[in-house]
């Protein structure tokens, strides 16, 4: 959100608010980017002198020093440094810093130069930050650019209004009034005929008698006319249906039966002991090595696809397949990747028998995978129709989806849209959804059940943390990665 750009001694308490979320915000959303200019722009150039609000300066000074310390910084990270100095900052609130999209670099000189400058003259709001403020209407307020409003207080708004709004029309007094039938409604029909074809106006006689209808019922009645009472509006019937506990109890728990099970090894022991195996949802993978992130997707989809009945639905929008199936024979006879890639393993040599041998094995379980190559843009809707398909197939099982590059898929929407879409579609065919991506920052997501990130470990391996949702430790696993067969071994 750009500030606009007013004198520094004129800027008021919400515009002042509004312009130090905003660099705070920016901060967030860069901080584990390697060589960020934006990061970099907002450290080196300010302290937390410079920010008015206390919180603001607390936030400020706490993101600078997990930063020194070399941490990868989420949420979480962030609210339980600020819980050990005492600030009690509500979670939606630190949430929202790592949601939006990041400002361009001229956007954020125009803020950080707009808050030097109030700092430097030592000008301050004229009154002190309000503590709450009065009860608006969400529906009529005024939209201010730059204005940051949680969707939660919106969304609590919008309910209360709502309420207070249906409390004062409940039980309505009856009067009298002409039949509904009988008023006349304006409309276009050529709107109605485009926007909802199903719908048709009524014939041109029936509006000239409601016509007719309005007229008669405005003139004063005849006096030998009898007055004709207006029959009152019928009550619902409301009937109470009881049923016993007992009763409904044995489909309960057929039904609860049916849902059970629904876990799926991922065939890393350490992982699936910390996790519990992984459930229908989305997990983000994220690492800043693309290559070594396409080389756990790959192993990761073989075992799923080998250690069960499971189907698994790979989405390759960055490598063909002839290059995921050397990966799988790479991985499992043990040669060089760039051996195969450059045909030089020799026929009649030990690592060509190993290769035909584990290559013919694999056939088997290799029928339970499925790779699709996206070499134009990736829609959702031509995912979902995958997913479809597949589930057709087995209607009594699930399947796993795996989409090599998420940026595939963001667009216009951004990456953060992406991800909640994903979340529903995983959570409409009840799929596990697996999608790898190089941007950090959607390990803030609230919409993803896990997000993991790859770290290199003190030990010269490769550590995997797992964020789950509503949980607050996250679980690792030290892997000891091996390049060039393209395979990851628990440590």
């Amino acid at each position: 959100m750009a500030a606009n750009p007013e004198q520094s001694e004129a800027i008021g308490i919400e515009a002042l608010r509004a312009l130090e979320a905003s660099v705070l915000k920016a901060l967030c959303l860069t901080i584990n980017t390697a060589g960020s200019e934006l990061k970099y722009k907002i450290l080196d150039s300010l302290s937390e002198d410079d920010f008015y609000f206390p919180l603001n300066r607390a936030v400020f000074r706490t993101l600078a020093e997990l930063h020194r310390r070399g941490e990868y910084v989420i949420s979480a990270n962030l609210d339980e440094e600020l819980q050990k100095t005492g600030e009690d900052i509500p979670d939606f609130v630190i949430e929202e810093l790592f949601s939006g999209t990041i400002p361009g670099l001229s956007d954020l000189s125009g803020w950080v130069v707009r808050m030097k400058e109030r700092s430097r003259a030592g000008t301050v709001p004229p009154v002190a930050p309000p503590k709450s403020e009065p009860a608006v209407d969400p529906l009529e307020e005024k939209v201010d650019a730059t204005q940051v409003r949680s969707v939660k207080d919106v969304k609590k708004k919008v309910v209360e209004e709502h309420l207070r709004k249906s409390s004062s029309t409940l039980d309505p007094p009856e009067v009298s009034s002409p039949d509904i039938e009988d008023i006349e409604i304006p409309f276009d029909t050529s709107e109605l005929e485009m926007s909802s074809p199903a719908v048709t106006p009524p014939p041109p006689n029936k509006v000239k008698k409601k016509e007719k209808n309005v007229e008669k019922a405005t003139k004063a009645p005849e006096k030998s006319s009898p007055a004709v009472a207006v029959p009152k509006k019928a009550k619902k019937v409301i009937r109470a249906v009881l049923s016993s506990e007992g009763d409904d109890w044995a489909d309960y728990m057929d039904d609860l039966a049916s849902s059970q099970g629904k876990t799926i090894d991922t065939g890393f022991t350490r992982l699936d002991e910390g996790l519990g195996g992984l459930s229908p949802g989305l997990m983000l993978l994220v690492d800043e090595d693309r290559e070594r992130l396409f080389n756990f997707m790959k192993q990761i989809t073989d075992q799923f696809a080998g250690g069960g009945e499971l189907r698994c639905l790979y989405i390759a929008s960055k490598l063909p397949k002839t290059a995921l199936r050397l990966r799988t024979l790479s991985r499992l006879a043990g040669v060089s990747l760039r051996d195969l890639e450059k045909g030089r393993v020799k026929k009649d040599s030990s690592d060509w028998k190993r290769i035909d041998s584990e290559g013919r094995k694999a056939s088997s379980w290799l029928k339970r995978v499925f790779v699709f190559e996206a070499k134009d843009e990736l829609e959702l809707a031509l995912v979902r129709e995958l997913v479809k398909k597949l589930l057709d197939t087995d209607a009594d099982s699930s399947c796993l989806v795996v989409i090599d590059s998420l940026e595939k898929l963001a667009r216009d929407g951004g990456a953060g849209k992406v991800v909640s879409q994903l979340k529903n579609l995983a959570d409409q065919l009840d799929v596990l959804i697996l999608a790898a991506t190089t941007d950090p920052t959607l390990l803030a997501s609230r919409d993803a059940d896990l997000a993991a990130v790859f770290r290199e470990s003190t030990g010269g391996g490769v550590d995997l943390e797992v964020l789950q949702a509503g949980n607050e430790s996250s679980t690792v696993v030290t892997f000891s990665y091996e390049p060039n067969f393209c395979r990851f071994v628990e440590q």
